[in-house]
């Protein structure tokens, strides 16, 4: 047996769940576990490296972003070479 349900969606719901604050804070500590994944496993040469990794929280008119980033010039080559944020977004 089936039934069939329509449903009306108020113009602008999605967006206002998209750009809530809930959902700022939900990104942002899921970021923060992120950041701290990937402090933890940066190769220590110096410790500039993971020193500078940071996050970044981004409000858009139709959503919210979180971004883990470093400011260490020699960081395209290091995340090149050992992949450590995209391994902390993967152990997540």
């Amino acid at each position: 047996m089936s039934v069939n349900v329509r449903t009306k969606w108020r113009r602008g719901l999605l967006n206002d769940i998209a750009t809530s604050n809930e959902v700022a804070e939900e990104l942002q500590v899921y970021g923060e576990r992120v950041l701290a994944a990937a402090r933890s496993s940066a190769p220590v040469k110096t410790g500039t490296y993971a020193a500078s990794l940071h996050g970044v929280t981004d409000r858009h008119r139709d959503r919210v972003a979180v971004h883990v980033a470093t400011d260490d010039p020699g960081g395209p080559a290091i995340e090149a070479r050992h992949g450590v944020l995209g391994s902390a977004l993967g152990s997540m």
